[in-house]
């Protein structure tokens, strides 16, 4: 029988990790796009992106992108971060296939944090200074506060 580590976040990304979780359940509501008119969903995701994704993509782009090394890692950091943004705004522009979208979105945005969280976050803090860390969790705050919206299509 083998152990598993629980994951000890450090505490300047934590702010991030608590951010992430909230970008899961997101995710998770996406996934029953089916319940919700096109119009329900086009409103969920514009609110969550207006008042949480947003944000929370320029804090990492400005706090994080500058200490990346050019490398596969940098390149998929911004490039999903350019094609979740792309892919949210065609959902607010889309006429058909609104509901397909939320879920490849969700899907999009749950790879993504899965990335974050088990490889580039593990080593921000393998290959960061503790001054570089602590900068990062300087430049933060806790805005992760639970995404209310209704109606909560996911619970019907």
């Amino acid at each position: 029988m083998t152990d598993k580590k629980s994951l000890k976040r450090n505490k300047n990304l934590v702010v991030f990790s608590k951010e992430h979780y909230h970008g899961l359940v997101f995710s998770n509501h996406l996934k029953m796009a089916s319940k919700a008119t096109d119009d329900i969903l086009k409103l969920y995701i514009a609110d969550f992106w207006d008042n949480h994704l947003k944000s929370h993509f320029k804090n990492e782009e400005v706090l994080l992108l500058p200490l990346m090394a050019e490398g596969n890692q940098r390149k998929q950091f911004v490039h999903e971060h350019f094609v979740i943004e792309n892919q949210i705004n065609q959902i607010k522009d889309a006429e058909i296939n609104v509901q397909q979208q939320a879920i490849e979105l969700g899907q999009l945005i749950n790879n993504h944090i899965r990335f974050e969280e088990r490889v580039l976050f593990p080593w921000l803090e393998k290959t960061l200074t503790s001054n570089q860390l602590i900068k990062i969790g300087e430049g933060l705050k806790d805005n992760s506060t639970v995404h209310c919206f209704y109606p909560e299509f996911w619970k019907f």
